[in-house]
Parts: structure tokens; sequence; C-alpha cells
């Protein structure tokens, strides 16, 4: 930007990283083009979602169509992808709730509903 003061003209250069797409300031270029390919990035926690539930289809493809958490468990230690049992607690319980699996009380297993929107949109 060119000022001009009097007889005397000079240049400004304001930084780029003072420019954002929110507010004009206080921005990097990293986070900005963050947020423009925000869309791209995967959460841990869905990416997680995912694989337990490509675990799940794995193990009912090899003809078991009721489950335990252990089996997935077993299973993703097999291939070298082990997730903590809380954390496969967590996720059996977002998959019940988004109506992929649902527990049998009486024998106290897990079954395939359908599919999950995570699958699907991908």
């Amino acid at each position: 930007m060119k000022i001009k003061y009097g007889s005397i003209s000079f240049f400004y250069f304001e930084p780029l990283w003072h420019r954002n797409a929110y507010s004009g300031k206080n921005s990097s270029p990293p986070l900005l083009l963050a947020n423009r390919y925000r869309d791209l990035f995967v959460s841990i926690d869905k990416r997680r979602t995912e694989i337990v539930e490509a675990a799940i289809d794995e193990i009912i493809e090899n003809g078991k169509a009721e489950f335990k958490p252990g089996d997935v468990a077993d299973l993703l230690r097999d291939k070298n992808d082990p997730i903590s049992v809380w954390q496969l607690r967590a996720e059996f319980s977002s998959l019940e709730e988004s109506g992929v699996i649902d527990f049998d009380s009486e024998t106290a297993l897990w079954k395939r509903k359908g599919s999950s929107s995570i699958k699907s949109a991908l």
C-alpha cells in the first residue's frame, strides 16, 4: 500500500498473517488454509469409529452374527491397531446411539443392525 504524506510517499506493507477470513486481523495463512480445506480433514473420533465399524464388519464376514467387545479388541490387536477398552466401549455406545449395533441383554452380545452414516459417506 502506497501512503503519501505531503510530498513524501512511502510504501507500507501490512503483514499477511494479520488478515483473516472473519475479521481481517489476527490470523495466519496456515489457519486460513486449514479453514478453507476443513472438510478434507477427519477427526480422530470419526476415524476411530470407522476403524471399529470396519472391525465389526470383518467379524461378521468371518461368520459371527453376534460379537463381544473383546472380539473387536482381539481383531484390532492382531492387526497391530489396538484401542483401549474404555475407548472401545465409548465407540460401541456411539455406534449404538447411531443405530449401527444393538445390545442383546439376554445373551450379553452385540448385533449389527445397519450401516452408519460415517461409512456410507466414505
